[in-house]
């Protein structure tokens, strides 16, 4: 708009009579800066785009574009909009896909970040926490203590906030296994021992309300929940007989699954998709199929497998293989066993970071100290994110022994 044009406006007022002079003057002078930065954003086109899109949104009409490529314009500027504010919420809220690794060193917890490898305190010392797992939201830690007439079972934040018992009205004795959460972090299924047998206790961890979910008379171990939190895997015992069975979480519906395995060390991770369980039976891994109750074997019977893992695309699955009783080896495969190679030697399988770029092993090299260390799935990147000989000492003739459980938000074989 020139200044010509801008005077032209001023004198086009519906009034009777010439414009009072300094009005006209006054009028001129509050327009012409307007008149000239309009002039100078309408010669870059991110300018024009801007201008369109405002009278488009103030009901006006596009006024130097066709119709279809006014839509477009509109187009850019939305995606150009998202972009924006995806990078300013990505600066103030960075994503933490697998959140703080939860360890019990000597029975003190620790929040381990597994980027730098710091560590801190979550809760003052003499906690004597045993059986640590983590909710897979990250937020809360949970852990038992052992002593006196019985056992208990807590929660707490992360930040050591808000410590509180779940099933504080049951007499519950804990049988040294390892707790499973509810995907969305709302409930904790654990192995207890009550009345003198192993039953398996689902905690609400809001209101520490908890409830029985196998029948009595029934041994029951190792819970694992199905990624649609509707069923509950279990070792049922009956005799010398062991099999995985499932349950609903009302205490229904319950089955076998494992065909005519009849030793099996538990379930170890449900598949992201509900259809496999992995689990290990007499030195080989197989998996499940939860809806016949079929089984497939996947090692070799070479191999002395165990402790399965599935990753959380279901796409690998990480095992390990013992080595003449004397260590573990890591091993990772396809999720149907094809491809199984070793990852890692001397280390134990701890299962999947959440977004399974990770494999957490406790590993005991013989050449160079060892710990907590992450190793991506093709061998890369092996790091030791919580070293061992700082806090514990070597075990004569064994490996380090100090953890007393870890939790990174998985379920872990």
């Amino acid at each position: 708009m020139t200044d010509e044009l801008v005077d032209a406006l001023i004198r086009r007022l519906d009034v009777t009579s010439e414009p009072d002079p300094e009005f006209a003057r006054s009028t001129y002078a509050a327009l012409l800066p307007r008149a000239r930065a309009a002039r100078v954003s309408d010669a870059r086109r991110i300018g024009r785009l801007a201008r369109d899109f405002h009278l488009v949104t103030a009901g006006g009409r596009w006024p130097s574009t066709t119709r279809r490529a006014a839509m477009a314009s509109l187009v850019v500027l939305l995606i150009l909009a998202a972009i924006l504010a995806l990078a300013v919420a990505g600066t103030v809220h960075p994503p933490i896909p697998n959140g703080p690794l939860i360890v019990s060193i000597q029975g003190e917890l620790q929040a381990v970040d597994v980027g730098d490898g710091s560590a801190r305190a979550i809760l003052p010392p003499g906690a004597h926490a045993k059986g640590v797992s983590r909710s897979p939201d990250g937020r809360l830690v949970a852990f038992w203590t052992v002593g006196g007439d019985r056992s208990r079972l807590y929660v707490v934040g992360v930040d050591g906030q808000h410590r509180r018992e779940l099933a504080p009205d049951l007499s519950l004795g804990w049988p040294d296994s390892i707790d499973t959460w509810s995907s969305d972090s709302r409930f904790l299924a654990t192995e207890v021992i009550l009345d003198g047998l192993d039953r398996i206790v689902v905690a609400d961890v809001d209101t520490g309300v908890a409830r029985v979910v196998t029948p009595a008379g029934l041994a029951a171990q190792d819970p694992l929940w199905s990624p649609d939190r509707r069923w509950i895997a279990f070792t049922k015992e009956v005799g010398t007989v062991r099999s995985i069975a499932i349950i609903r979480t009302d205490g229904s519906g319950m089955r076998t699954v494992s065909g005519d395995l009849t030793h099996v060390g538990g379930p170890d991770t449900w598949s992201p998709d509900g259809k496999w369980i992995y689990l290990d039976d007499s030195g080989r891994v197989y998996r499940a199929n939860v809806a016949d109750g079929s089984t497939q074997r996947l090692t070799e019977y070479a191999l002395a497998a165990y402790a399965p893992a599935s990753s959380p695309d279901g796409t690998f699955i990480s095992f390990m293989v013992d080595k003449s009783h004397l260590y573990w080896d890591l091993y990772v495969a396809n999720s149907d066993g094809t491809g199984a190679h070793p990852l890692l030697d001397h280390a134990e399988n701890d299962g999947w970071s959440a977004d399974g770029r990770y494999i957490l092993a406790q590993w005991n090299p013989t050449d160079q100290p060892g710990g907590l260390a992450v190793v991506r799935p093709d061998g890369s990147e092996i790091r030791v994110v919580f070293p061992f000989d700082s806090l514990c000492p070597p075990q004569p003739g064994g490996p380090h022994g100090c953890t007393d459980g870890m939790g990174w938000g998985q379920a872990r074989p």
